[in-house]
């Protein structure tokens, strides 16, 4: 039953973020329109109790909740992404009680400890994720980007290429990835792995 209100809540969703974007004529216009819209049905399902805090994917889903909050409100310029930050980690960590062995939680903490610029936390939690399940492809790939973005070539092509493997193994995990863009994104890390290598 809840996962049908769900849906349909999310089908409204939709249809009011269409109908918010189609008079929007910047880009910050059009964030500001999807944080409010996403609050608002973020405010529906939370406030009717769809979630429990005593369930792992219903904290993992919090989490994530009040980790768009933060990236919003930081990117619309905004107060207070300190205080959302703080909730999403406290959600992910509590879901870690309940469930140590799920990987969910783990990669989502490493978004959340990378977008505040906590590098070692962030590696420490997808570095969990991987140990438990050497064959994630999300987590082989969470970690070889944030290499990559980091300019860490040499170790970002390591990461890529076993997430490349994973995915060759399984083609239903490249789904919405561009796979020409995964591609050039492990050439480029060869490339400049090459140029610049490191110790």
């Amino acid at each position: 039953m809840k996962s049908k209100v769900v849906d349909v809540i999310f089908f409204v969703f939709l249809l009011y973020l269409i109908n918010g974007l189609v008079g929007c004529s910047n880009e910050k216009a059009k964030r500001q329109t999807v944080y409010k819209q996403f609050k608002v049905l973020q405010d529906i399902v939370v406030r009717d109790g769809m979630f429990s805090e005593e369930n792992y994917s219903d904290l993992c889903t919090l989490g994530f909740f009040a980790f768009n909050d933060a990236v919003a409100k930081k990117d619309l310029g905004g107060m207070g992404y300190k205080i959302d930050i703080e909730k999403a980690i406290k959600y992910y960590e509590k879901a870690i009680l309940l469930d140590k062995e799920a990987l969910r939680a783990y990669k989502e903490l490493f978004c959340v400890y990378d977008f505040v610029g906590e590098n070692v936390k962030a590696f420490e939690n997808i570095s969990i994720a991987i140990e438990k399940d050497k064959g994630d492809f999300d987590a082989l790939f969470i970690l070889g980007n944030f290499y990559y973005k980091k300019a860490d070539y040499k170790n970002a092509v390591v990461w890529l290429e076993k997430a490349e493997k994973v995915a060759e193994a399984n083609p239903r995990l490249y789904g919405d990835m561009d796979r020409k863009g995964f591609k050039k994104m492990i050439l480029k890390a060869k490339m400049e792995s090459s140029k610049n290598p490191r110790p």
